[in-house]
């Protein structure tokens, strides 16, 4: 009974530490929000704030630069996984004035949708999805359908996924730069530190465990 009594005790122990120490090196995390990557994109206030970020850093880059410059800054930086990119988070550039406007100026993981006007495309509810972009640039969420990656059979119906988009100034012209994610498969990270906390006070509750239960089998025997 005491043994019982004992683990029940070191079990609530274990799971109110772990509750706090993931509570405590959540809001630790917080801060980094100010610094944003793509791999921490997993709600509406981290996509804004990435895609805030993104542009921020777009802006500063690009003064004085022509559309090439641009073209190529985005392609060195934007376009290999890391930073700006992680799975289905990427950035996207669309023209947004002009004859062209609605076409895609860069894309970090489809090169081929470059040049292409994209101003009608819609998905299946009839969401106009580069018109809502521009339109709600720097103002509000767009919502729309669309092929998921990591989910097999969307392809033709898409999955549920929401973007922001900034305005962004180059050579003169005015383009939108913009990111999404999906909801349904946006899964939060524990903070490494966390996880290493974690895993030391579980396997030292194990270990505690199992002596008290060698010790109780070598009392009764």
């Amino acid at each position: 009974m005491t043994t019982l009594r004992t683990s029940r005790t070191l079990s609530s122990l274990l799971l109110i530490s772990c509750v706090s120490v993931t509570a405590l090196f959540a809001g630790a995390a917080q801060p980094a929000r100010a610094q944003p990557t793509a791999g921490d994109v997993v709600d509406r206030p981290s996509l804004r704030a990435f895609v805030e970020r993104a542009h921020a850093h777009a802006e500063a880059s690009l003064v004085d630069a022509t559309e090439q410059e641009a073209y190529d800054l985005f392609d060195r930086e934007f376009r290999p996984e890391g930073e700006w990119r992680q799975g289905p988070i990427y950035t996207g550039v669309t023209i947004a004035e002009g004859p062209d406007r609605g076409a895609s100026f860069f894309h970090a993981v489809d090169p081929d949708l470059e040049g292409r006007n994209l101003w009608d495309l819609e998905d299946k509810n009839g969401v106009l999805i580069i018109q809502e972009l521009l339109a709600k640039a720097g103002t509000d969420f767009v919502e729309y359908y669309y092929d998921n990656p990591d989910v097999i059979g969307d392809e033709d119906e898409g999955s549920l996924k929401v973007a922001w988009g900034e305005e962004l100034t180059i050579a003169g012209r005015k383009f939108v730069i913009g990111a999404g994610f999906y909801p349904a498969t946006a899964v939060p990270v524990v903070p490494p530190p966390a996880q290493l906390v974690l895993a030391v006070l579980l396997a030292a509750g194990g270990a505690y465990l199992r002596r008290r239960r060698g010790h109780q089998r070598s009392v009764t025997s």
